[in-house]
């Protein structure tokens, strides 16, 4: 990743499976200590709120709007969109990216998102892809999502 002013709010996107949000971790806590002083919020499903509550390096969970039903249909879409924009988040990582998540968060107005490269549809947009190469059977998936960071 390219030389950029320090974000004041990050995002990690990761509203799929327990196993997931835990294998994430290791990227939530590189990010915090490589940006001390920036807030670091996650999106995650109303059952893996727990499982990030309490942790020192999340200072906000947010519970997805798609999952809990708020954001139904378009307009939904959209509200959802303007509350995220309202938070005024500078950089999101996608390590769970489609197009849904891809598209909200350019209509949220962030203006660094950094998802996998190999995701051809939702790449388009990301500001920053790094390919996720997960055939790489001699790394860890928690290794494979980090190198969204490094």
């Amino acid at each position: 990743m390219t030389a950029m002013a320090a974000p004041r709010h990050i995002l990690v996107v990761r509203p799929d499976a327990i196993g997931d949000v835990v294998l994430t971790m290791p990227l939530v806590h590189s990010l915090k200590a490589t940006f001390p002083t920036a807030k670091l919020s996650m999106l995650v499903q109303p059952y893996t709120q727990g499982i990030v509550e309490g942790n020192p390096s999340v200072d906000q969970v947010i519970v997805d709007w798609r999952k809990t039903g708020q954001a139904k249909g378009l307009r939904g879409w959209w509200h959802y969109g303007r509350f995220l924009r309202r938070l005024q988040i500078d950089m999101v990582f996608l390590p769970y990216v489609d197009w849904y998540y891809a598209t909200l968060m350019a209509v949220a107005g962030i203006p660094v998102r950094v998802g996998d490269a190999r995701r051809v549809a939702e790449a388009r947009w990301m500001t920053h892809t790094v390919p996720i190469i997960h055939q790489n059977l001699a790394a860890h998936e928690s290794e494979h999502i980090l190198t969204l960071l490094y």
